[in-house]
């Protein structure tokens, strides 16, 4: 059995430097799609909340949008999604989110994709 080392600083990033490596899937799409662009035709689908009526702050509806794609690509359920989410680092990376960023839960998932298809044929992903 080897011995456990502890945890160095730069430990998740030679991880991720060698999922990258191995050719990981989800670079492709960061690379060439600009996600910003989205921005204006997703907020266009969304009315705007009223602040003051309390809650967690929403999750960046780009960042709910490359979930929804994520969701479609892998044909995964919302609970599926949170899961993969929360454990592949490609799936973290591709999104954006560090390991100490919140993660959006599958109702939050599936309250984003109810309002989106309610909204616009395009996001029906």
């Amino acid at each position: 059995m080897r011995n456990k080392k502890s945890r160095d600083l730069f430990d998740d990033q030679f991880r991720l430097d060698k999922i990258s490596k191995l050719k990981d899937p989800l670079e492709k799409p960061n690379r060439y799609i600009k996600w910003e662009d989205f921005r204006t035709i997703i907020d266009q689908a969304f009315c705007e909340t009223e602040p003051t009526l309390g809650g967690c702050p929403p999750f960046d509806r780009v960042t709910m949008f490359k979930i929804l794609v994520l969701k479609k690509t892998y044909n995964l359920s919302d609970d599926k999604t949170e899961y993969q989410i929360l454990d592949r680092f490609n799936f973290s990376r591709f999104l954006g989110i560090d390991l100490c960023d919140s993660v959006p839960d599958a109702k939050t998932i599936w309250y984003f994709r109810e309002q989106s298809i309610g909204h616009y044929c395009f996001f029906y992903i």
